[in-house]
């Protein structure tokens, strides 16, 4: 199945999680949005009124002299802009004594994802449209472009909603939790055990409730009655088991008991007193706003109908049951980290829950506006509240765009707030910025020291790749997508009800009424009691066959839980499913005759989803199915097929060749440092203007691809090179993995690169008629560089003058600041947003040096040692020098074999002209050994090598072929730094901090621990005094204080002070601690 899967992925979209969420969210949920918050009315004017009636959002464009004009993602990057389209409204409201209808009334602004269905390049068919439009075929789009900066909207993992929990709270009780999201409201109910008794506990509450108490004030009054909820799902088969629950059950009754609770009445008038009731008059009053109340709130995802509560007392008992079950030890606690227990938030979802919050704000500022010149007595003309709604436009756009730039999400109404959630797309590679848009982000804490979140779980399989995750405080918290796995949208839960019900389900509210004993499970859609199913095993095997017909959404799922009685449908959005083959008689129903199809592009991945060939299971529903790794492994119990083996793994992760030949932390690395690999970024690097472009001059296709490799597009958009390798020590220039260089393969280009700086400058227009101004400089010109000119550090890029308050000018010049001389590639000069934007590009072409990180796909990092001329290197029989001397010893404890694997499938594509597989669980060592064995070379594939310093054979034969390399963004370049004198803190007069400003270099704790130890004083006061902060003070001998004038102000005398030398953050700290009343002393010898 592994062509198959290949299809597959070639068809699907690498960010469609992104761009399918934003359109969802563009085409459905902003005009739910819209049409729940339609009217705004007037306390002052009850007459008046706005109502909505239609929300639309335009195509991206910006405001030139008042006129919309048509952007593109480019555009927005090079001239600084946002790529945003305007929100506009139909409205429907009151002017004067008539009724007014006015449409295309712009409120806000909404940043556009690239390449969504809103995006200009959607419409791009071809690859000669993206190359006319200045953009890259291969970018898959997925972000947004704010200001000329591109950011990502990070998946946020968060625990499910309205969901039951059964696990141990912060007290230790034994809990069954549920946190409720409605659409207006937010609550966490639990039912837990304390001393004995059930109670509920949630936030409305000042103390907690017994369960009984809440159970009749739902409306459930008869104990039996309350016993057969509790006993749901209860084993009941042995006389034992039932002793068990009515000895737990027993003190919950007899609380109840003793507090006089007995009726619907009593429970309300307990509840009363420890909730606060706002309103009501009367005893009558108070206790009908009780019951709305907690109608409201406790359990608020189910919803009562009309005054009958029996459903929220049936699901408290549900919560209860289980907790009873797991006091007799029955049953065990839910795992917070099994992956049907967390939902994903993607961009879509995100920007719902801000918009909605911004919108409804922005409809309480129109109010307010509105009352505002109403309460004004005396109007000349009659008011048009579009001119209201003109003025408050810039809310939305604001706050949308602020949120996106900073990632910072702050939603009042569900008091969320969030950081961190968005980031800025990483540049440096094709395949980094590819590995961003799959990128998992946890809420959990990086600094609790945890391994529960961290670790790889079970359901994770297929889903989460499980070596794609940073090493250090992040590993494990921040996880990447698998290859084939899809986040579920949000789907219409009426209609799967309706097809539930289709199938003999009777509805819930019937079931409670008349008994549950003909159930044999309850239905729940979305975490909501739906219905009884008399039948659970018909209804699943029915419902699925519905689900393959194209009757039902192929991304709901379907899972039964035999234990619990339990069959959940989920319809919800953030589930991450997966693909499978479906199985039936012991026969996949993908033939060949579907992939030759697939193939030759006449048949799609989605006609085989609508004929039920294949289908998207999640996590839960994968407890309830049993799925083959292989075709041979099929038996009759077979329900479903892996799409292939790889499938596991994420878009980073695929790419390395042979990985289950590898230790699993060498797969980890790997996957981080393919990250900070340079390489070709896109087809269009050379026109976007980024701020910094870290680019190889001679990229390479890898001589053994992978899966990964063809349908990333690596092989178009690399990011190394094949380098002939040596394994062997030579010199003491290898140790601790440092690898030794041919010079004469650096002087051909081997690993050269190009680094290019962005320095913008802008001409501002002010108010007061005046504006900045470039002034050319002394040779002429128009103030900027010229394309072409050699540059150095402290070089003018753009010599630009601004206005001062004296009518005057001074100089604010963009200065070339790089350690290095360069040269400037281009300059940009545009108008954007009533201002001159300057854009200065500066070239530097770096050779690989002694100290410059390299990396082979197998986490096999290392720098260089040293570089060797030609004739000293070490040759073949044949005159093959290497390119890269390797330390043998990094192998035997990285345990990398699958290096040693792509070094002889590389000299086999070297010598047969073909490229070779290396994708994960298809390696084929023996044929590839005797296929170089049957080309002249070595089976193992060593070599005769000759010393270039001797001229004499080696010893023994040398593991050599070549590997893929890549070079890494750490240069010593951009690390090496000295100082002698320079730049000092104001209020230290210590030497700044850090490379950029010139700093000192730090003498630390443990740097001043060794010159202790070694004795050192003198070298300690040079570097901490005299090269720091050494100031000259005047100390009384007498009383020890600071002397300022001729006389010690502490005890009066002038002829006791001496000049002592400390450091300036010593004086600093004494006058500081004389101003909070503490005195320090110092004691001259």
């Amino acid at each position: 199945m592994e062509e198959f899967l290949e299809l597959f992925l070639r068809e699907k979209k690498v960010a469609r999680h992104q761009t399918d969420s934003f359109d969802w969210f563009i085409e459905r949920e902003i005009g739910e949005i819209v049409q729940s918050c339609g009217v705004v009315f007037s306390d002052i004017d009850p007459a008046f009124y706005l109502r909505y009636t239609a929300v639309r959002v335009g195509e991206p464009s910006v405001n030139e002299n008042m006129i919309s004009v048509r952007t593109t993602p480019n555009d927005c990057r090079i001239r600084e802009l946002s790529y945003t389209a305007p929100i506009s409204v139909d409205i429907e409201y009151v002017r004067g004594d008539e009724v007014v209808e006015r449409s295309g009334i712009v409120i806000g602004q909404m940043p556009i994802m690239v390449r969504s269905g809103r995006c200009h390049l959607s419409r791009c068919m071809e690859d000669a449209d993206f190359v006319r439009l200045k953009e890259c075929p291969k970018d898959a789009g997925g972000y947004f472009i704010l200001k000329g900066a591109e950011k990502l909207l990070l998946i946020q993992e968060q625990p499910s909603k309205n969901r039951i929990l059964l696990d141990r709270d912060a007290k230790g009780r034994i809990a069954a939790s549920v946190t409720s999201i409605t659409l207006d409201r937010k609550s966490r109910t639990s039912v837990f055990m304390k001393k004995g008794l059930l109670y509920v506990g949630n936030n409305m509450l000042r103390e907690d409730v017994p369960l009984l108490v809440f159970m009749r004030a739902f409306g459930v009054e008869s104990d039996g009655e309350v016993f057969a909820f509790l006993s749901w799902g209860c084993d009941m088969s042995s006389e034992e088991a039932r002793r068990t629950l009515e000895h737990l059950c027993l003190p919950s009754f007899e609380h109840a008991t003793r507090l006089g609770v007995f009726t619907e009445r009593g429970a309300l008038e307990h509840i009363r007193k420890v909730i606060n009731i706002r309103g009501g008059s009367g005893v009558h009053g108070e206790l009908d706003i009780c019951r709305e109340c907690i109608g409201r709130v406790i359990v608020a995802h189910v919803e009562p109908e009309g005054l009958c509560m029996r459903k929220k007392a049936f699901y408290l008992a549900l919560m209860a049951g289980r907790v009873l079950r797991a006091s007799a030890g029955q049953e065990e606690y839910d795992d917070r980290d099994y992956l049907g227990n967390k939902r994903l938030e993607v961009a879509g979802s995100l920007l719902s829950l801000l918009f909605e919050d911004l919108f409804r704000r922005y409809n309480a500022g129109l109010k307010r506006s509105i009352d505002t010149i109403f309460k004004r007595r005396t109007r000349v003309q009659r008011f048009d509240v579009v001119n209201v709604m003109t003025l408050q436009s810039e809310l939305i756009t604001v706050g949308m765009v602020r949120s996106i730039s900073t990632g910072s999400w702050s939603i009042k109404r569900f008091r969320i707030s969030r950081s961190g959630m968005v980031e800025v797309v990483s540049r440096l590679s094709h395949l980094s910025s590819l590995s961003m848009l799959g990128r998992i982000k946890s809420q959990f804490e990086k600094a609790r020291k945890i391994s529960g979140p961290r670790a790889v779980n079970i359901s994770q399989y297929g889903r989460i790749c499980p070596s794609d995750t940073p090493d250090g405080d992040g590993c494990g918290l921040v996880k990447h997508i698998a290859l084939t796995a899809e986040i579920t949208p949000k789907e219409d839960r009426k209609k799967v009800l309706e097809t539930a019900m289709l199938l003999c389900v009777k509805d819930i509210s019937i079931s409670l009424s008349f008994g549950l004993c003909l159930a044999d499970a309850i239905l729940f859609i979305d975490g909501v009691p739906v219905g009884a199913v008399a039948d659970p095993a018909e209804f699943v095997s029915k419902f699925r066959g519905l689900r393959r017909r194209g009757c039902v959404s192929p991304f709901v799922s379907i899972s039964r839980d035999r234990k619990k009685k339990y069959i959940q449908i989920s319809c919800d959005d953030g589930r991450i499913v997966r693909p499978v083959v479906c199985v039936e008689k012991g026969r996949a129903l993908v033939t060949a005759r579907d992939i030759e199809l697939l193939r030759a592009k006449e048949k799609t991945i989605g006609c085989l989803l609508r004929e039920g060939k294949i289908e998207y299971i999640d996590a839960n529903e994968e407890d309830d199915v049993l799925v083959a790794v292989r075709a041979a492994e099929i038996t009759k119990d077979t329900t479903h097929l892996e799409l292939g083996e790889t499938a596991l793994f994420s878009i980073l992760t695929s790419t390395i060749p042979y990985p289950n030949h590898n230790q699993a932390p060498r797969n980890t690395y790997q996957c981080a440092m393919a990250k900070q690999t340079m390489g070709f970024i896109g087809e269009n690097h050379t026109v976007r203007g980024d701020s910094i472009l870290q680019t190889l001059v001679y990229p390479q296709k890898p001589l053994v691809k992978t899966l990964g490799v063809d349908i990333s597009g690596y092989n178009e958009l690399p990011g190394g090179e094949n380098a002939i390798v040596a394994v062997m020590s030579c010199s003491g220039y290898d140790i601790e993995d440092a690898l030794v260089l041919n010079k004469a393969s650096l002087e051909r280009g081997f690993f050269r690169c190009t680094v290019s700086h962005k320095y913008v400058s802008f001409c501002k227009k002010y108010p007061d008629q005046t504006q900045d101004v470039f002034v050319p400089l002394a040779g002429g010109g128009d103030g900027l560089a010229v394309p072409g000119e050699s540059v150095s550090s402290g070089s003018v890029l753009a010599n630009k003058r601004i206005p001062t308050k004296a009518g005057e000018t001074k100089p604010d010049t963009a200065v070339y600041k790089g350690f290095r001389g360069a040269v400037v590639e281009k300059v940009f000069l545009s108008e954007a947003e009533e201002r001159t934007v300057a854009k200065i590009t500066v070239r530097q072409t770096h050779q690989p040096e002694i100290g410059d990180k390299f990396s082979s796909r197998h986490g096999q990092k290392g720098v260089c040692g040293i570089v060797l001329p030609q004739e000293d290197m070490p040759f073949t029989e044949s005159g093959v020098c290497p390119d890269i001397i390797m330390n043998p010893h990094g192998f035997p404890s990285r345990m990398t074999v699958g290096q040693l694997i792509e070094i002889v499938s590389g000299k086999k594509a070297a010598v047969s002209g073909e490229v070779q597989d290396g994708t994960a669980f298809s390696s084929a060592v023996e044929r590839t050994c005797s296929g170089l064995a049957a080309s002249g070379f070595s089976y193992g594939g060593k070599e005769r090598l000759v010393s270039g310093t001797t001229g004499k054979a080696l010893e023994c034969d040398v593991f050599f072929g070549p590997v893929y390399y890549q070079k890494l963004k750490h240069m010593v370049s951009d690390k090496i730094h000295a100082r002698a004198r320079g730049p000092r803190a104001v209020l230290t007069r210590q030497p700044t901090e850090g490379r950029g400003r010139e700093g000192g270099l730090r003498i630390g704790e443990m740097e001043r621990d060794c010159l202790v130890g070694y004795g050192a004083t003198e070298l300690l006061v040079e570097r901490l005094v005299v090269s720091s902060d050494a100031t000259d003070v005047s100390v009384c001998e007498g009383c020890g204080l600071f002397v300022y004038g001729k006389h010690c102000l502490g005890c009066g005398h002038a002829d006791r002070v001496s000049q002592v030398q400390i450091p300036y953050a010593c004086k600093l700290l004494f006058q500081e601690l004389i101003s909070m009343g503490v005195v320090p002393r110092m004691t001259l010898g």
